[in-house]
C-alpha cells in the first residue's frame, strides 16, 4: 500500500476527487480530507494498492498514526537535519511535537503545517 496526498482547494474539491477515482481505476477509495491551517488549501490523503498515474500536486506521504503526523521522507530528513545537524534513521524523534501536522518540502524549504481532519469520504465506484 502506498499513501498519497493530493493538494486541492474547496473550489476544486469535487474535480480532484473525480480525478482520484479515475486514477485509482474505479476501486473503492477512502479519502481523508484535511484543511491546512491558515490556508485555503486542502490535503486529500488516500491509499492505493497498485501503481497508478500520479496526479499533479501529489506527494508520496507516510503517517505516524499515534500522532496523526503526515510526512514525506525528504521533509523528515530535513527536519532531522535542522534539529541535530544530520538525518539519521536511528534518531528518536519526539512525534508528539508534530501532532496533527504535515511535514514536507516546498521549493527547498521545510514546511510544517497544522492539519485538521474535515471529513472522510468512502467512494465506491465501479467501472461500467
Amino acid at each position: 500500500m502506498k499513501l498519497l496526498g493530493t493538494f486541492s482547494t474547496i473550489e476544486s474539491l469535487d474535480q480532484t476527487i473525480k480525478s482520484i477515482q479515475l486514477a485509482c481505476n474505479y476501486n473503492t477509495v477512502k479519502i481523508y480530507v484535511y484543511a491546512l491551517e491558515n490556508s485555503d488549501e486542502l490535503l486529500l490523503s488516500y491509499s492505493v494498492k497498485t501503481s497508478i498515474k500520479i496526479l499533479p500536486n501529489t506527494l508520496f506521504i507516510h503517517r505516524k498514526s499515534k500522532t496523526n503526523t503526515l510526512y514525506t521522507i525528504n521533509g523528515l530528513n530535513m527536519l532531522q537535519y535542522k534539529l541535530c545537524g544530520r538525518a539519521d534513521i536511528i534518531l528518536d524523534l519526539d512525534w508528539s511535537l508534530y501532532q496533527n501536522m504535515l511535514i514536507h518540502i516546498t521549493n527547498n524549504s521545510l514546511q510544517m503545517r497544522n492539519i485538521i481532519l474535515k471529513e472522510t469520504k468512502l467512494l465506491d465506484i465501479y467501472n461500467k
